[in-house]
């Protein structure tokens, strides 16, 4: 007579938890900007740590000292003002100036809690599109728009921020962002000529080599 078999057990199998995404250390995000290249084979200017820190601190005090009208969309200006959260590794870069001025800057950052950086990647305005911000007595009006895009590596963003300053004059602020793990690419063109989809373009070309590491299609 036979071994009676155990009886198959009916518990649920427990599954393993996720891997963490792999978080880049900074001398990675530094050599990424370090080889990034512009669409006329001209490289960034890499942004020392401290002038980031210091950038980061001007944005955030100025964001703390304005009026914003409706004040429901503070958050959203916020965010969409201030994309990298403090105290993350983070690696930016400046590039050369086009013939209308506008400039482009490009960053990339790492950390491991992703839901930290996914925070920025957002650009649902929840009926926030357009906004005023008064600091001292100046205005500034907002728009923001999202803009349609193709991933570039990993989940992608666009946005339009359009702001017509005191002066009369409007600035541009075209955007990309992209998203895979733990890592965030940015790459955007601040200028008072507007962008086209050929701006977008390259900006979502340069977004996904930050993030991939590797050349991407523009």
């Amino acid at each position: 007579m036979g071994t009676p078999s155990a009886p198959a057990s009916t518990a649920p199998a427990e599954q393993a938890a996720p891997p963490a995404p792999e978080m880049l250390p900074p001398a990675e995000l530094e050599a990424r900007v370090a080889r990034l290249l512009d669409a006329h084979g001209r490289p960034f200017t890499a942004v020392p740590d401290d002038q980031q820190a210091a950038g980061m601190d001007l944005v955030k005090m100025g964001i703390d000292a304005a009026v914003i009208e409706p004040a429901e969309c503070a958050k959203v200006a916020t965010r969409s003002l201030q994309q990298i959260p403090e105290d993350v590794a983070a690696a930016a870069g400046i590039g050369i100036p086009d013939p209308s001025g506008s400039m482009t800057v490009v960053s990339l950052a790492s950390t491991d809690d992703p839901d930290t950086l996914a925070q920025g990647l957002k650009v649902d305005s929840s009926g926030c599109t357009e906004f005023t911000m008064a600091i001292e007595g100046q205005t500034v009006s907002v728009t923001i728009e999202e803009l349609p895009i193709d991933p570039v590596g990993g989940e992608t963003v666009s946005f339009l921020m359009t702001q017509v300053l005191p002066t009369g004059q409007t600035m541009y602020i075209l955007g990309v962002m992209a998203m895979e793990g733990a890592t965030v690419a940015s790459a955007q063109q601040i200028g008072t000529a507007e962008p086209d989809l050929v701006t977008q373009d390259e900006l979502g070309r340069l977004a996904g080599e930050l993030l991939t590491g590797k050349p991407v299609a523009g």
